[in-house]
């Protein structure tokens, strides 16, 4: 008979992206940890769908007001909004 409480485990998805180009060193580095039953709801999963078709893109770096752009960025803040409590950032 064991005393101890069961192990608890959740599956995560880790992002991990680095500024930087080719040769470039990088300046700044950071990672995202997303719970995947956070990951899998289905406002995550239509932003994903949206972006892996090109249909919606997110250069940050590259905006200079564009509309269409500012909604993106719009549209994916306010989802992470929305889950940002199960979220982890590690710089």
């Amino acid at each position: 008979m064991s005393l101890s409480p069961p192990l608890k485990t959740e599956l995560m998805n880790i992002y991990f992206d680095e500024s930087g180009q080719d040769s470039d060193r990088p300046s700044t580095m950071g990672g995202l940890l997303i719970p995947c039953s956070v990951y899998n709801t289905a406002e995550m999963m239509e932003l994903n769908k949206q972006l892996e078709s090109g249909k919606m893109k997110l250069y940050w770096t590259e905006y200079t007001g564009h509309a269409e752009l500012r909604e993106n960025i719009k549209k994916a803040i306010n989802v992470f909004s929305n889950i940002s409590r199960f979220t982890k950032y590690q710089r």
